[in-house]
């Protein structure tokens, strides 16, 4: 049984121009059926990994005074911009806010459609990246 969510995923990869993330999905559907409540399971965790948040705060933590896609428009996203003085003052931002989404049950899907809804492409694929490897690492340790 191929899993529909991860061959989903696999053709957002492609359209985006991420082959090589398109390739490894698509070679692990091939390898062994996923269960199908697994990407789901992953899709709604609330616990963000460390080196999610360090990627993410790599990416949104530089102010973009342009376009201001950046940290402040995800505390606008999470209801927190009227918390934006007090959060840069922090070492970083971002981080700050992934422990409110993690303490708020704000899903890593939930956070990927933020970032595309922020016009951050790169992060959302970074976050959907992540949640690839879940699946992957909780796929292989259970055989």
């Amino acid at each position: 049984m191929r899993n529909a969510s991860l061959c989903s995923l696999a053709n957002t990869m492609r359209t985006i121009e991420r082959e090589d993330a398109a390739s490894t999905i698509e070679s692990f559907l091939q390898v062994r059926d996923v269960p199908e409540t697994l990407p789901k399971l992953v899709e709604d965790e609330c616990v963000f990994p460390d080196d999610l948040k360090t990627n993410l705060a790599l990416l949104l933590d530089p102010l973009d005074v342009v376009s201001g896609h950046d940290w402040r428009e995800l505390a606008a996203q999470l209801g927190l911009d009227h918390n934006i003085g007090y959060l840069q003052r922090k070492r970083s931002p971002t981080d700050e806010l992934l422990n409110h989404c993690e303490k708020n049950n704000v899903s890593l899907h939930a956070l990927a459609v933020m970032m595309r809804t922020m016009c951050r492409e790169d992060a959302a694929v970074t976050v959907e990246g992540h949640i690839t490897l879940m699946i992957h690492s909780i796929s292989v340790s259970e055989t």
